[in-house]
Parts: structure tokens; C-alpha cells; sequence
């Protein structure tokens, strides 16, 4: 499994580079602007690294489902599923690049905008009341809410490319010679989202509502469900492969 994992991370080596060589420059830009005391222009790095923050996992996720279906559309790259390596171990090799790929983005961003944010306060000289304020209020809580929120919204987005993949390989497998297979997968993206969300609506009141950082956004219910989800779609995924890629 590890060569196939090392096949699929090198399919996106070229967005990481953009990633990382857009988020240099963003940082770069940033101190530069706070060694020549240009407000505006570390206003500007700030914006873009937070709103590229954002963009790069979305884009990452959405990206490794359309190698997916390019996977499954044409001749060349359906070969991978010819292999002598079993459907679970292609798909999961899949599925664990596309997310070590949001990852890998996210903790880089992550890490820059620390560094960004760390150098802003030692820019206006409150470093050392910024670090007294989180000792006081709970020995770093607002740290452990922020990374909670954060590692929830990232199994959700974890989740959502992971019906992306169910989609495709729904409409690429049952509807293989259909020139309407893309159009199919995509409605049934919509589809098996609105469902999962509808679910998880119902039941949200009979979840446990622990919360593990104080005042976060999402309560322990909600990992657990979505983690559910995931595997549940992973498996349901695999079967659906194995029925229909194997050799």
C-alpha cells in the first residue's frame, strides 16, 4: 500500500508546490511589510493567507475527486484498477493521500499564520500581555477551543470529499459507458449530502453534547457522527468497487 500512497501523493505534487510557493510569498510579504512598518501591505498578506487558508483544503479535497473520476473515465489512468493490488487497497490508498494532501496544506498554513500572527503582536509591543492573558484565562482554553474547532471542521470537509469519491465511483461503476456519468455524480453528491445533513438534524438532540474545549462550536456528537459517516461511505465505497473494478 505504501507505493500506491506514494503513486497518489506525487498526482498533486504540483498544486503543493503552487500552495507552497504562494504562501512563501504571502509570508515573505508580510514581514517585509512589518520591517519597512507598512501596515497596509501586512494587512493584505494577513487577508490572502487567511482566505488561501481556506481555499487550498477546499481546493486540495475537490481536486483529489476529480483525479478520481479522471481515475475511472479514461483508458490510461483506469489501469490502476487492473492492478494485481485489491480494490480496498487502491481505494485506501486513495482516500488517506486526499486527506494526509488537506493535511499537509492545512498545518502549513496553520504554522505561517502563527508566525504571522505571533509577529503582528510583537509588532505593536503586547507580545508578553497576549501570553499573560491566555495564562489567566484557563492556562491556554482559547488555544484547545480554537484547535478543537478547527480539527471538527476539518473531519467535515474530510467527510464531504469522501461522498465526493462515493458519487463518483457510484455513477463511474453502475453508469461506466454513460456520457451523463458526471452530470449523475454530481446530483448524487447534492443528494447524499442533503441526506447525511438531514440525519444528523434528527438525531443531533439524542448526541452526546459534551464539550471538550469550554465554549467550542461543536460538541463531541458531531465527531462522532461524522467519523461514522466516514467509514461507513469508506466501506460502502469499497464494496461498490470491489463489485465493479475488480479484475
Amino acid at each position: 500500500m505504501g507505493k500506491l500512497m506514494k503513486y497518489e501523493w506525487k498526482k498533486q505534487r504540483t498544486s503543493r508546490m503552487i500552495v507552497m510557493v504562494a504562501l512563501a510569498v504571502c509570508v515573505l510579504t508580510f514581514f517585509g511589510g512589518m520591517l519597512a512598518e507598512k501596515d497596509a501591505l501586512m494587512g493584505i498578506s494577513a487577508t490572502l493567507l487567511l482566505v488561501g487558508s481556506f481555499f487550498v483544503v477546499f481546493y486540495m479535497g475537490i481536486e483529489s475527486i476529480l483525479i478520481l473520476n479522471r481515475d475511472l473515465k479514461t483508458k490510461q489512468s483506469y489501469m490502476i484498477w487492473m492492478t494485481p493490488k485489491s480494490v480496498w487497497e487502491i481505494l485506501g490508498a486513495k482516500f488517506v493521500v486526499a486527506i494526509a494532501q488537506m493535511f499537509f496544506v492545512f498545518a502549513l498554513y496553520a504554522i505561517a499564520g502563527l508566525l504571522c500572527f505571533v509577529g503582528t503582536i510583537q509588532y505593536v509591543g503586547e507580545l508578553g500581555n497576549v501570553f499573560a492573558i491566555i495564562r489567566v484565562s484557563g492556562e491556554g482554553q482559547l488555544i484547545a477551543q480554537i484547535i478543537w474547532n478547527l480539527f471538527c471542521i476539518f473531519v467535515g470537509w474530510t467527510e464531504v470529499v469522501m461522498v465526493g469519491y462515493l458519487a463518483v465511483i457510484g455513477s463511474r461503476t453502475i453508469l461506466r459507458d454513460s456520457k451523463y456519468a458526471g452530470g449523475i455524480s454530481i446530483v448524487a453528491f447534492f443528494v447524499i449530502t442533503f441526506i447525511i445533513e438531514k440525519i444528523y438534524n434528527l438525531i443531533s438532540n439524542v448526541l452526546p453534547n459534551v464539550e471538550v474545549a469550554g465554549n467550542s462550536f461543536f460538541g463531541v456528537g458531531y465527531l462522532v457522527y461524522y467519523i461514522i459517516i466516514c467509514v461507513a461511505v469508506f466501506l460502502l465505497s469499497g464494496w461498490m468497487a470491489d463489485k465493479k473494478l475488480s479484475v
